[in-house]
């Protein structure tokens, strides 16, 4: 079983596809997870990511917003989010190091831990080879 970790653009494209490129990629690693035959991972942080987006952004109304959080956390989707899991030091490391956004650097921090690749669209994210697959890259 193939294991990745997901940031927020990837599961944003579950659920709110329009006007959205590579969407049938990510739904393609959203029913690998349900078919089991990948294993997803990502920072609890995601979650509030998802929420904060979909409510500013998205203008989700809030019972929505709590639904698919619900759903999300249902998935089988492993979260990481004890703080003391999270070496604060090492994060502001990667933020140094790549120029990234601390929230980004939480999922780079997460993979690097897992030793595997994190699937993002961000341009930052997706500068960072050795470790970070560009969702539009995927087969």
């Amino acid at each position: 079983m193939d294991k990745l970790v997901v940031d927020s653009c990837v599961v944003l494209k579950w659920i709110s596809p329009e006007k959205e490129k590579n969407v049938s990629k990510a739904v393609k690693i959203y029913r690998g997870l349900l078919k089991g035959e990948l294993e997803l991972h990502a920072p609890f942080f995601l979650l509030v990511e998802v929420a904060n987006i979909l409510f500013w952004k998205k203008r989700f109304e809030c019972q929505d917003i709590r639904a698919f959080i619900e759903r999300l956390t249902s998935l089988g989707i492993n979260f990481s989010g004890d703080p003391v899991e999270f070496s604060v030091t090492k994060v502001i490391d990667l933020m140094c190091q790549y120029k990234i956004t601390s929230y980004d650097a939480q999922f780079l921090y997460l993979a690097q831990q897992l030793d595997c690749r994190l699937v993002s669209e961000d341009r930052e994210l997706v500068k960072i080879k050795n470790w970070v697959v560009d969702l539009g890259q995927l087969d």
